[in-house]
C-alpha cells in the first residue's frame, strides 16, 4: 500500500476519509485542507490540524459554508440585497438587464 493511499484511510475505523481530510501519522492528528482565494486573487490552500474526525468534518463544512455563503441566492434576492449600493455606478443597459431578470 502506498503512502498516499494510507493517508486517505482513517486508522481508527479503516474507512476512507472524506475529500480534503487526511490523517497525519507523524502528528497523530487529522489535517483539514481547504482551497480559498487569497488576497492577491489566486487560489491558496490552507490546512488546519484537529484531534478527531468529527472535528475535521465540522471544520471542513463550516469553512466551505463561509467560502460560498450565498451559493443558493436567487437573482431577486441578490437584487434586493446589493442593488441599492451599486445602482448609481452601472450603465443603463446593465440596469435594464437586471430589471428584466
Amino acid at each position: 500500500m502506498s503512502a498516499e493511499r494510507s493517508e486517505r484511510i482513517d486508522p481508527k475505523t479503516r474507512r476512507p476519509l472524506p475529500e480534503g481530510i487526511r490523517f497525519r501519522k507523524d502528528r497523530g492528528k487529522y489535517q483539514v485542507r481547504v482551497w480559498a482565494i487569497g488576497l492577491n486573487g489566486e487560489q491558496r490552500e490552507r490546512s488546519t490540524y484537529v484531534e478527531t474526525l468529527a472535528e475535521a468534518k465540522k471544520l471542513r463544512a463550516e469553512t466551505l459554508t463561509r467560502r460560498f455563503p450565498d451559493g443558493d441566492m436567487t437573482l431577486a434576492q441578490w437584487h434586493s440585497r446589493h442593488w441599492s449600493v451599486i445602482e448609481g455606478s452601472v450603465r443603463a443597459s446593465t440596469a435594464r438587464a437586471y430589471e428584466r431578470g
